[in-house]
Parts: C-alpha cells; structure tokens; sequence
C-alpha cells in the first residue's frame, strides 16, 4: 500500500466545535437483550467528553466505547458510557483529538495538553471498553507541542499541525514599542499503519511587510488543508 508524504502544505485557522457522544435514559422495563456480536464485527467507537467543574468545559477527558452495528440501528438499544470503569478512559486532561480507520478496526489518538500532550497512540478496537494499544507510543510534542490539531488525511496517513508566534519589540516595559509579529506552522505526517512520524515541515505565513507592522499573526490552527502531496514508493 502506497503511503503518502506531506511535502508542503499550507494551512488556514478556523473554528472547531468539540462534539461529544453519548446518551443516558431511565426506564422502568428492563432493557431488552441484544445480540452478542460476532468475530467480524464492524464497530463504530463513541466518544464522550468529560467535565471537570462545569457542563460542557471538556477538561475532565474522553472516554471511547465500541458498538457494534447491529446495536446502532436498533432503536431499542440503550447505553450510558458515563459510569467509571464502563468505557475506555483515554489519558489526556482535556478532549482528545481521536480519528478512526475507516473500517472500524483502529482508532488513533493525539493526547492534548497536559504532561502527556502531543503523545499519538494507536488501538486496536474489540468492542465495548476492550480497546488495546498497538505499536509505538510516538510524541509529536518535539514537533507540534502539546496541544496539536490534526486530521487523518487518507487511510493510513495523519497530519498534524500547530503554531507558534514571536513578537518583536524595543525598549522595556512598559516603555516598549511593537515591531512586528512572525507566525511560524509546524507540520507532521504521521504513520497510523505504524505508529511513526513520516515527515515534518516549518514555515512562516506569508503576511505582507504592512501586515505584520499592524500586528497581524495567526495565534491557532485547527484544520491542516493539504495542496500538494508527494507519494511515497
């Protein structure tokens, strides 16, 4: 199988909503029995952000939980991840950026933040909580920090980015006056097949002289856009 090689790639800020799955309901009746899945299962994998003070804030982490088709189509069924111990808890503090193979067979995780940030870990999906690792434990951190956004690009191939910023000033506070603002992205491809970074590049946004003089800088990046790709033989 050919992999691909990010070979320059430019990249644009945008918004993210952090999306969380799951669902919780009472019901007198017991719930009805469902069938047990078999060897070939396709799974499709849950996921749920964690609160840690306030609903919504997505600072207690993700959990994971594998269902199988059968369980999604059948509007009987009922599941609440939330109860400890019921689903996988994945290590970062806060949401995990989470991708899935198509198949259903692997999910990929970029842990975001904390002392473990940018660590990618690749799990082999059994269903339910059973979740195992495979392959290496990458850090990403050396390249893209510890909080990166990325994206699974193609099957088998990852890109992950983020930022940084540099101001350039004279003077000493307070009496300091601005220069300018270089804005510098970082790049990684990465091996989901096996866990490893393929690839890595840097450059500064092209901001015009006059931009940068009026402060313009790109503080965050959320989604890579990939222009041209290079393949690997």
């Amino acid at each position: 199988m050919k992999k691909t090689q990010l070979f320059k790639s430019a990249v644009f800020s945008a918004v993210i909503a952090s999306l969380a799955l799951g669902s919780c309901s009472k019901s007198d009746s017991p719930a009805p029995e469902q069938p047990q899945p078999s060897g070939d299962t396709r799974w499709i994998t849950l996921t749920a952000a964690l609160k840690q003070t306030s609903d919504g804030d997505g600072n207690g982490g993700t959990l994971a939980y594998g269902i199988s088709h059968e369980q999604a189509i059948n509007p009987a069924f009922e599941l609440d991840i939330f109860p400890a111990g019921k689903a996988l808890k994945l290590e970062s503090p806060r949401t995990s950026r989470v991708q899935a193979s198509a198949d259903g067979k692997y999910l990929y995780d970029i842990q975001y933040t904390g002392a473990d940030g940018g660590i990618f870990q690749k799990f082999k999906v059994n269903g339910q909580e059973k979740y195992v690792r495979e392959g290496n434990e990458v850090n990403t951190a050396i390249i893209l920090g510890t909080s990166p956004r990325w994206v699974k690009a193609a099957e088998g191939v990852g890109v992950g980015v983020s930022i940084s910023t540099e101001t350039a000033f004279t003077g000493t506070f307070p009496a300091v006056t601005f220069g300018s603002i270089k804005s510098t992205a970082a790049v990684a491809s990465l091996n989901l097949d096996n866990p490893s970074i393929l690839n890595t590049a840097s450059f500064d946004l092209p901001f015009t002289p006059a931009q940068l003089a009026a402060g313009y800088s790109v503080s965050r990046i959320d989604v890579p856009i990939i222009l041209v790709l290079a393949f690997l033989k």
